[in-house]
């Protein structure tokens, strides 16, 4: 009973989380006029999502991010990496460490949403991953970006 009290916790956190927008109207400003990539593969697999290299600069804007298990992952740490680049290649921007459980039906990393704010270099992808996949963990990853003006 204790451990789903504690799962239903993390739910109703991430579910806030999720929702937490950046001060300044986000919906309307930036949000509203980004482009979306996601990327929601297999479990076992990575997720990663790049916006192809383009003459103008990309405006990284927001990163979501969530990870969850049927059966129990390998577990150890993972990263979501923004990258300035292609994946696994580019500069890191910023990156987001962490620890995945042995525990089987456990949501991993609750639906996490934060606001990013960098601009890119020009002719150059823009990348939001995980670090890698992990055996029986379904990773999500989406990202808002535009270009710069």
């Amino acid at each position: 009973m204790k451990r789903t009290s504690k799962i239903g916790l993390f739910l109703v956190m991430g579910l806030l989380l999720a929702l937490d927008v950046p001060q300044g109207g986000a919906q309307q400003g930036l949000l509203a006029r980004s482009q979306v990539l996601n990327s929601a593969p297999s479990a076992g697999s990575q997720a990663t999502v790049s916006a192809p290299a383009a003459p103008d600069k990309w405006v990284f804007d927001q990163v979501c991010f969530s990870a969850a298990d049927t059966a129990a992952a390998t577990g150890g740490l993972l990263s979501v990496n923004i990258r300035d680049g292609a994946t696994g290649a580019g500069t890191v921007l910023t990156s987001f460490v962490l620890f995945i459980p042995t525990t089987a039906g456990v949501q991993a990393v609750v639906p996490l949403c934060t606001s990013l704010g960098f601009v890119g270099s020009a002719n150059t992808a823009a990348t939001a991953e995980f670090s890698a996949g992990m055996t029986n963990l379904t990773e999500t990853v989406t990202f808002y970006f535009h270009k710069a003006q």
